[in-house]
């Protein structure tokens, strides 16, 4: 372990000292532990919305109205299913896994991004009323490995927290059926959001030296203000003004990978406007017709803003 760190040291000696700021063992403790407690309460969250009841002998069969039913009812509600008294309830545990599985991914965005984004700057405001800010800035280490030093070492416990949460993620996803290839993809969409969010977050934080109590607020909200401004603009035709904002952050890749249904509805979304982004065209190439091209053109435009 000491050679290891040893070594981050001489690659990267900022990184070696957020790190040695930050792995406390209290707080890898306590990370642990709302990581797993996290994942296990909405695993029990979920589980609770599976639909069953207690049968009543005295009828043929019972409806139930629910989002999991995969029994075939002669009606068009989706959401019923007919509970007979002897047999089960058919469950249909694709979508059941498919629910949790994307619950994860936002919930991963979120914490990843805007959290990530006020420790960066809470700790270059830190930096700035002790004054070893400008230690930084006439340190002989390049800009390069100052910066990258605080994007992996800053956040470095949410990362532990996510990285826990994967096992489970992993599980979700393979049981909803998606193939394990998409996961990836939307993992690197996650890694190159969460550089470009972070990059802007150092920007703000070196730029600015008033009102430094108010900046991590001020930066986090920006970045929930551009995450729910590109949820919204879901349903907009690529057409439209702004649209392309949508290609800056990692919701609308996170649909397209996991919602990949060649129609209008899919597992509960239906915004036509998302799938006219399948023949969306930048100078006559088809970005949407594939998902490499897409998760490419958003990793290489978020790097070229970065």
């Amino acid at each position: 372990m000491l050679n290891f760190l040893g070594r981050i040291g001489d690659c990267n000696p900022q990184l070696l000292r957020e790190l040695k700021g930050h792995l406390k063992p209290r707080n890898v403790l306590i990370t642990v532990n709302v990581s797993l407690l996290g994942q296990l309460l909405l695993f029990l969250y979920s589980s609770s919305k599976l639909p069953f009841d207690i049968p009543n002998p005295n009828k043929y069969w019972n409806p139930i109205h629910n989002q999991y039913c995969a029994e075939p009812t002669p009606t068009n509600d989706p959401s019923l299913c007919i509970r007979y008294p002897v047999d089960p309830i058919a469950i249909d545990w694709q979508v059941f896994w498919h629910n949790l599985f994307m619950a994860l991914c936002w919930i991963s965005i979120f914490t990843l991004l805007v959290l990530g984004t006020f420790l960066i700057i809470s700790d270059l405001s830190r930096e700035e009323r002790r004054g070893t800010l400008n230690f930084l800035r006439l340190s002989p280490l390049s800009e390069i490995k100052i910066m990258s030093g605080k994007l992996l070492g800053v956040p470095i416990l949410l990362y532990l927290a996510v990285i826990l949460a994967v096992p489970l993620h992993l599980w979700a996803g393979l049981s909803a059926e998606i193939p394990l290839l998409r996961i990836f993809l939307f993992y690197l969409v996650v890694a190159s959001s969460c550089i470009f969010f972070y990059s802007g977050a150092l920007l703000l934080g070196s730029s600015i030296s008033n009102w430094s109590w108010l900046l991590p607020w001020l930066g986090s909200g920006i970045v929930i203000a551009f995450l729910m401004l590109t949820k919204d603009l879901i349903d907009s035709s690529p057409d439209e003004q702004l649209t392309w904002l949508r290609l800056l952050g990692p919701i609308h890749p996170m649909l397209y990978l996991f919602y990949p249904c060649q129609g209008h509805c899919c597992h509960g979304v239906c915004e036509t406007g998302f799938w006219d982004w399948i023949n969306w065209q930048w100078y006559y190439f088809r970005v949407g017709q594939s998902m490499f091209s897409l998760v490419g053109f958003v990793v290489l435009q978020q790097g070229f803003w970065t």
